[in-house]
């Protein structure tokens, strides 16, 4: 328990100390983020090819090759050209290198999907001119939702019809007392986080003001934090539900022992990074 605790101290704190140096350089917390996805890869890399991690650097060039794209805004041949020479090395490992099967062709294709891709949305957030917003959402939702999932879960998972398991199949703790708890989280933290942002910080945060005429516009009215709220709470939920089923898969507790107490980075960043990717896509599409 004291190792978990001191593990998490220090996990807030170096959040908390890359967000900061935000404010110096963007640079900095895209750094941090891009590490978390490099490790991320590795510890499902390595849980799915049971220690034989010989094709993880083809996916890490590939990954970096795409970063840099995205850097340099190359034209979108570019981005198939890199998929063109990636598909074509694969053909030509499987050919003439024997523990090159299509079992790792298979795994590699399946990291730049998870977590890669969901991980990617944490990334992409940092160009946003409301980032401080939507990081506050995805971290405090996420946190809020596993925090009173696991309060909902120890008080009424034991009262009927909440104590009825969510997937037993998959994680026999979840009730659904738990996961309606953790949806009741994840809309008050939203709430809350509007309410600071709206009231406490300033419209600045969750708007702008018109150039010309001087009114204020909300980018961000309440109701977009209610379905944030909801949905962002539901994903986590989720994304912690397909991790446990990975992990049920391989048959292992964690994804690794980086985090003393808290298992793998990954095992941190399951459910987050599908709000993150949530909210991203929300960001985009619908603001």
């Amino acid at each position: 328990m004291l190792q978990r605790l001191i593990t998490g101290i220090v996990i807030v704190l170096v959040l908390v100390g890359f967000f900061a140096l935000r404010f110096v350089d963007p640079l900095f917390l895209e750094a941090f983020f891009i590490a978390i996805l490099f490790l991320c890869v590795w510890e499902v890399y390595n849980a799915f090819k049971e220690g034989e991690r010989a094709v993880f650097p083809l996916v890490a060039v590939l990954l970096l090759a795409l970063y840099i794209l995205f850097k340099l805004e190359a034209y979108f041949i570019y981005y198939v050209l890199v998929f063109v020479v990636f598909a074509l090395t694969c053909l030509v490992l499987i050919t003439f290198w024997q523990r090159f099967t299509i079992d790792r062709v298979k795994t590699t294709l399946f990291v730049l999907i998870y977590p890669s891709l969901f991980l990617l949305a944490l990334v992409l957030l940092n160009y946003s001119p409301y980032w401080l917003l939507l990081y506050v959402l995805v971290f405090g939702v996420s946190m809020a939702t596993d925090s009173s999932a696991y309060v909902a879960g120890k008080t009424f998972g034991r009262i009927k019809p909440f104590s009825t398991k969510l997937c037993p199949s998959i994680s026999p703790n979840k009730t659904y007392a738990g996961a309606i708890g953790g949806v009741l989280g994840g809309i008050i933290c939203a709430l809350l986080v509007w309410v600071v942002f709206y009231f406490a910080i300033g419209h600045g945060s969750v708007g702008y003001r018109d150039y010309y005429s001087g009114e204020y516009s909300a980018v961000f009215e309440v109701y977009h934090f209610i379905i944030l709220g909801t949905l962002g709470a539901v994903i986590t939920q989720v994304g912690d539900l397909i991790a446990s089923k990975l992990k049920r898969i391989k048959e292992i507790k964690d994804f690794s022992n980086l985090l003393p107490g808290h298992g793998g980075f990954l095992d941190r960043f399951d459910g987050l990074m599908f709000n993150a990717m949530l909210i991203y896509l929300y960001y985009v599409i619908v603001l």
